[in-house]
């Protein structure tokens, strides 16, 4: 633990910050798509993901590769900020980041 007090997320653990990105978006009320900050606080995903990781004194996590095969997985998409600027909605960026944190978790069942 750090001397803040704050706890450090495992890097074998990326469900913890997957469901952190979930919290911090708020049902879409903190998301922006086209920029990395909008109005509000609201994040992109990678920009989000980025203060997250700041703000918790994440290690790494690789919840970033969840996203990504998430994405891959679920949508026409290649690349996260692609993902994020040229989805339908929160409601899809919500529905990938669910999707990755089901991966993540079969994958540390073994």
């Amino acid at each position: 633990m750090p001397f803040d007090g704050a706890p450090k997320i495992p890097a074998s653990h990326p469900t913890p910050v997957l469901d952190r990105l979930i919290e911090f978006f708020d049902g879409g009320r903190r998301w922006c798509q086209g920029k990395e900050n909008g109005p509000g606080g609201k994040r992109c995903l990678t920009q989000a993901m980025t203060e997250l990781r700041a703000r918790q004194r994440t290690e790494a996590d690789h919840s970033y590769r969840y996203i990504l095969r998430a994405i891959r997985a679920t949508t026409r998409h290649r690349y996260l900020i692609e993902f994020n600027d040229n989805c339908s909605g929160y409601a899809e960026v919500e529905q990938v980041l669910r999707h990755a944190r089901v991966l993540a978790q079969a994958d540390m069942r073994g």
